[in-house]
């Protein structure tokens, strides 16, 4: 009811009545809940000196459950104030009483905070060796939620962490979960996760189905924005394995979502990725169409780094047509660009290519 004076007042006078002396366990209890109240009105000293009290009551009478719970409440306060290392301290406390106790909750609690907390620091090894243990916990107490973000945030680690296979087996598990717990959106999460995982650890033969797969759960969601980019991925997969057909279907429905959207930026990239796959495909006079719009759209809304990439682009085309006066203009303009974002390894490289020419 936010009373907390009367709640103080009460908790206080139950502390002093004589039947709470001679339990531990009651003691115990009334001391977290003044804790508690300390801490709702801010007073994070006075909160932890009850908890110390609770939890040397439990450790006289040897209760470490109830321990692991006060310390685990010790290290959240510990955080509040800013004290990362006590905190750490005390959930290592939390978690090794609740292991030498079998208790599987507490043990599962303690390891997901402490996790959650590495996760945070991006202490990533010891983040996905307690998060992947606490996962295996809440599978055993059927707790699908917690099981779940715990196989995320170690699929996570494992990304960071650069271990491709293992990420991949964990965003596996957060993929089944989502799944049993009706959780489309957070499927989609996940198999845009496993197709990361796969673009590293296979082919680009072998990942292409998993982006595809994900494609069609963002469609079926009309989630126009995962699909853009899940249309730009699929289609530099498809270009990279020389299937030139199929990467500009995907730009051209990637270009289209732009358009719906009216999304400029976006547009100018796959205006450029369409480009150069048509001048891959040998049809020189669409890439160079396409490619002009792109670099009036980018220059309209001051995508400086896409009007240089498509500017290039643009040279190489006039070179295959023959046209190598108009190739060393688009790359001066390129270069000027380049120079004007200070630019300097790109700027190098376009004033090589312009000496090589002459």
């Amino acid at each position: 009811l936010g009373d907390y004076s009367r709640a103080r007042a009460v908790l206080e006078e139950a502390l002093a009545m004589p039947v709470a002396s001679r339990d531990p366990g009651r003691i115990s209890s009334v001391l977290h809940n003044l804790a508690n109240v300390h801490r709702a009105v801010g007073d994070l000293d006075q909160a932890l000196e009850c908890l110390h009290k609770a939890d040397a009551a439990m450790h006289a009478h040897m209760m470490p459950i109830q321990r692991s719970f006060h310390l685990t409440t010790i290290a959240h306060i510990r955080l509040q104030q800013g004290d990362v290392a006590a905190a750490i301290e005390s959930y290592r406390q939390a978690l090794e009483l609740s292991r030498r106790a079998r208790h599987a909750d507490g043990l599962a609690q303690a390891l997901r905070l402490l996790g959650e907390l590495q996760f945070g620091m991006r202490q990533d090894a010891e983040a996905a060796a307690h998060l992947t243990e606490a996962a295996g916990l809440f599978a055993q107490l059927e707790d699908g939620a917690a099981e779940v973000q715990a196989w995320t945030q170690v699929a996570m680690s494992r990304e960071r962490l650069g271990d491709w296979p293992a990420a991949r087996a964990a965003w596996t598990e957060v993929r089944r979960l989502r799944r049993t717990l009706g959780d489309r959106p957070g499927e989609l999460d996940a198999l845009e996760g496993l197709a990361r995982a796969a673009r590293r650890v296979a082919s680009p033969a072998d990942a292409v189905p998993v982006f595809e797969e994900a494609l069609l759960l963002a469609l079926a969601l009309g989630a126009a924005d995962r699909q853009l980019a899940l249309h730009n991925t699929i289609g530099i997969l498809e270009f990279e394995r020389g299937r030139y057909v199929a990467a500009l279907e995907h730009y051209e429905s990637g270009l289209r979502l732009c358009r719906d959207a009216g999304d400029r930026p976006h547009e100018g990239l796959m205006l450029n990725s369409m480009g150069v796959t048509l001048a891959h495909l040998h049809r020189h006079e669409e890439a160079r169409t396409v490619l002009e719009e792109s670099v009036a759209l980018n220059r309209e809304s001051g995508e400086q780094l896409l009007e240089a990439h498509a500017l290039t682009a643009l040279a190489d085309v006039s070179l295959r047509i023959g046209r190598p006066e108009a190739a060393r203009e688009y790359l001066e303009g390129a270069l000027a660009l380049r120079e004007k974002m200070r630019d300097d390894t790109g700027a190098a490289a376009l004033r090589q290519r312009l000496s090589q020419k002459g």
